[in-house]
């Protein structure tokens, strides 16, 4: 329930909102510019939200529709209007635009200590990520990874549908749109068995998604070697699925640290595929 002299009012989020939208998320230390709300309501312009007390913004929060799959997340609220109510109806709201546009599973990644505050809207965790940050090294390249070309892109969209379970081609390809953003990807008999992409700014980056397929004669470590490889000198962050021992014990080795974990739940029935190294984002998938 809100607090009786809440004039709560949900609107979509508009560019003049974006000042606010940094402001609070780096409040959360998310460490957020203006660029990265003006790319989440790029791709799904009526799906980013701003919560506000009669005139005064006190909440956002951002979704994504990749048709049977959405993804929910950058859920903020202000520390006097928390316990109020806001954040639920921040969700709710969410929930409901997701639903309307055709979701039918809802995933997000959630801090640990907000676990429980998601299961009551019938979120089910499904396995936990660990956030890694470091400074990118130089690694040699044993020549079984190829730079993406333009040829290639509907390949890469294909072999990551399959494997997310939902088709991520509107984020994928904002991503490639950008030329200081990298792409290599492995085959296997001419067959794609995983990519991975880099998204750099200008003093750090973040390696994601990297997708791989289980049981490849290949290993994902060659992708990640030259990604850093190229990101030499930048601050790197990861967000690592937990299920992937072998990398992490690479990423540790090579100088990365724990920053934190986050939980990654569904709503709905999903049948996620364990070839999902490295998360897109935490508010994105």
């Amino acid at each position: 329930m809100f607090q009786s002299d809440l004039m709560l009012r949900l609107k979509t989020m508009t560019p003049r909102d974006f000042p606010f939208a940094v402001e609070l998320a780096n409040r959360m230390g998310w460490n957020m510019a203006v660029e990265d709300f003006a790319f989440n309501s790029g791709l799904e312009p009526n799906g980013c939200f701003v919560a506000f007390d009669d005139s005064i913004p006190v909440g956002i929060c951002t979704c994504i529709n990749y048709g049977r799959i959405g993804w929910f997340g950058n859920l903020a609220v202000k520390i006097e209007c928390r316990r109020t109510g806001l954040g639920s109806a921040l969700v709710k709201h969410s929930l409901d635009y997701l639903r309307a546009t055709g979701t039918e599973i809802v995933g997000l990644y959630a801090y640990p200590n907000l676990v429980s505050f998601y299961k009551k809207f019938g979120f089910e965790a499904d396995q936990d990520f660990v956030v890694l940050k470091g400074k990118a090294a130089n690694f040699a390249s044993d020549g079984s990874v190829q730079r993406l070309r333009t040829h290639d892109i509907e390949r890469i969209l294909a072999f990551d549908a399959k494997c997310f379970g939902s088709n991520r081609s509107k984020v994928l390809k904002s991503i490639l749109e950008d030329k200081d953003n990298l792409c290599y990807f492995s085959t296997e008999k001419n067959l794609v068995v995983g990519y991975g992409m880099a998204k750099v700014y200008e003093t750090m980056a973040e390696l994601g998604p990297l997708v791989f397929k289980e049981n490849s004669g290949l290993s994902p470590v060659a992708l990640v070697e030259t990604l850093l490889n190229r990101l030499k000198g930048l601050e790197v962050y990861i967000y690592l699925s937990g299920r992937q021992s072998h990398l992490l014990d690479f990423l540790l080795a090579a100088g990365f640290q724990k920053d934190f974990e986050v939980s990654r739940m569904f709503l709905g029935v999903a049948d996620p595929q364990d070839c999902v190294c490295f998360a897109e984002s935490l508010e994105r998938g």
